[in-house]
């Protein structure tokens, strides 16, 4: 599988093509998978299962896609891996509790130990996949363009794995101790109460996540012309008491009009390499074809599949308000 060729896909996905228009890089890869093809010009249900290199080439930048896409997502508050299939992935969640200092008598050397007590996470993947007909056959045929296809088809399986990481960090408010977490009418002294503990926890930097709707009700009592000017820009204030605030995108459930993040919730989270979210990609993307014989309408299928986990490491330290 030519390396240059999944290159230029994902280039033409991104919209950043060089010196090649949009419209040439589409019919640049047109031309090459005509190639992997075997050089025809038509393109058959017959001869695309022929030639297992278009499935290859389609796999293999669904899957960069898929995993670039995730991690641009979220740095801010996760970390994503790769492992060979059949590989469990095992986090190591280092111990940032500081030990305790004894006051001792000369000649004593009696003190208590204390052990690095370091943790570990395993992280359990499931296959989730994604099902189209008709669209490849169409994109070989020059009828569609692969932007519109491969941006469909990546960006319903980012959204899903989004959906199901924001449902996992709202939902852990329960297995977060006191005092990182509250439900209450939003007031600065209580984000900034556990944004300090988080900090005095991590012992590092605190920033502070929501959706545009959660951080326009983070504000100090009086606002500046400055502050009102910046908030009438983005919809909120970039830093609130010496804390940045980064805006989480708001989307909607796949198939509904329900937001998928919770609109009246912040995540106050430490800037630390290991993150709060795990997530494990394992092993190959896959694609599987149905030929069309097989289905009563005569439709051709492709389902695509990959193996994933999700999990929200509750021992370490973060900060939830959920405002009432």
């Amino acid at each position: 599988m030519s390396k240059e060729l999944v290159q230029m896909a994902i280039d033409t996905y991104k919209g950043s093509t060089g010196e090649f228009s949009q419209a040439q890089s589409n019919e640049a890869i047109r031309k090459a998978l005509i190639e992997l093809n075997g050089g025809e010009e038509k393109i058959t249900d017959k001869s695309f299962r022929r030639n297992p290199a278009l499935f290859e080439f389609l796999e293999e930048t669904l899957r960069v896609l898929v995993v670039e896409g995730l991690t641009d997502q979220f740095s801010e508050f996760a970390e994503v891996r790769d492992v060979a299939m059949g590989d469990q992935q095992i986090f190591r969640i280092p111990d940032t509790k500081l030990f305790r200092v004894a006051t001792i008598s000369d000649g004593n050397q009696n003190i208590r130990l204390q052990r690095i007590d370091n943790g570990e996470v395993p992280i359990k993947t499931v296959w989730r996949g994604v099902g189209i007909y008709e669209e490849l056959s169409r994109v070989m045929a020059g009828r569609i363009d692969w932007v519109e296809m491969i941006n469909r088809v990546s960006r319903s399986y980012q959204k899903q794995i989004a959906n199901e990481v924001y449902s996992a960090v709202y939902n852990s408010y329960d297995k977060v101790n006191a005092p990182y977490k509250a439900t209450a009418s939003f007031d600065p002294e209580t984000v900034i109460e556990i944004a300090q503990h988080v900090e005095a926890a991590t012992d590092s930097q605190v920033m502070i996540l929501g959706t545009k709707q959660a951080l326009a009700k983070v504000k100090p009592s009086q606002l500046s012309d400055r502050m009102k000017d910046r908030k009438n820009d983005v919809g909120y204030l970039g830093v609130f008491e010496g804390y940045e605030l980064h805006e989480i995108k708001q989307a909607h459930k796949i198939g509904t009009d329900e937001f998928a993040v919770d609109p009246n919730f912040l995540l106050i989270v430490p800037v630390l390499e290991d993150k709060m979210v795990k997530i494990v990609n394992e092993g190959e993307a896959r694609i599987k074809e149905v030929d069309g014989l097989e289905n009563e309408d005569m439709s051709q299928e492709y389902k695509f599949f990959m193996k994933s986990g999700i999990t929200v490491v509750s021992a370490q330290k973060y900060g939830i308000v959920r405002f009432a």
